[in-house]
């Protein structure tokens, strides 16, 4: 453990760590790390508000944040609901001999189908089911219901490709069909947070680096990785929601939109 700080240019509460390592000089190390990242990244908040709010709670101070609005806390559930599906969605795939051999023939590997996030969804009565055993409310499925009612989902059209918006939310998902037939994909309907859904970000986005516009979901995920393994954090890939779309203003809105939050 060591001191902690906190700077004014950035909203994140930092530590020094020391950690011991046992190679062959056995010297420890000492590194900086965000706390609040680190809450995000072991799973134990969703985001950084929810950081600061476990924090305040945990130092017993008043937190500086205000509360969400009525309207903010369904979108927040709504998030939660989709981010839930995916989870399930991608823990089905490694018992799906098929849907793994279709993505092995698109270069994609197991590792990275799950890096990814892609899954496999099955029939809208086993979401519904799921969700009900994960604790959502009825209110809050409800709401979600609309999404998974276009033709085919959960059916001809499986594998599940989740829609990310600039914060790496889940805001929809894209499905697949992988068997020969028209109509080679479906999306959840735009009932819900449509304003989010027109791209789709492989990542969270990069202030400073530069956005490549991809023409598929599974292109940009795709470069996004591989990309990363030789050059991590330095670029942005991006698709528009349904492949063969153009880039024009209301684009260009929603991608300065998105450097504003």
């Amino acid at each position: 453990t060591g001191r902690t700080s906190v700077f004014k240019d950035k909203p994140h509460l930092l530590a020094d760590v020391t950690k011991q390592f046992t190679g062959a000089k056995g010297k420890n190390k000492t590194e900086t790390i965000s706390i609040v990242n680190y809450l995000i990244d072991s799973k134990q908040v969703a985001d950084f508000r929810e950081a600061i709010l476990l924090m305040c709670e945990r130092s017993g101070i008043a937190s500086p944040l205000k509360p969400l609005t009525p309207e903010q806390k369904e979108q927040k559930e709504r998030f939660k609901i989709r981010q839930t599906l995916a989870d399930w969605f991608n823990s089905m795939l490694m018992d799906e001999k098929p849907f793994i051999d279709y993505l092995r023939s698109r270069g994609i590997d197991h590792p990275t189908a799950n890096a990814l996030k892609f899954g496999v969804a099955p029939e809208y009565n086993k979401i519904e089911s799921y969700l009900k055993e994960q604790g959502f409310t009825h209110k809050v499925i409800e709401q979600i219901n609309p999404e998974f009612r276009s033709k085919g989902i959960g059916s001809t059209h499986r594998l599940a490709i989740p829609i990310k918006d600039h914060k790496g939310r889940v805001t929809g998902f894209k499905f697949r069909r992988i068997t020969s037939g028209a109509d080679k994909y479906t999306a959840t309907a735009k009932k819900m947070d449509s304003h989010l859904r027109a791209l789709h970000w492989a990542e969270p986005l990069k202030t400073e680096a530069p956005i490549y516009l991809m023409e598929g979901e599974i292109d940009a995920s795709l470069t996004a990785v591989r990309v990363a393994e030789h050059e991590p954090n330095k670029y942005n890939f991006v698709a528009l929601e349904g492949a063969g779309k153009v880039f024009d203003s209301t684009t260009l809105k929603l991608f300065r939109k998105a450097s504003n939050e």
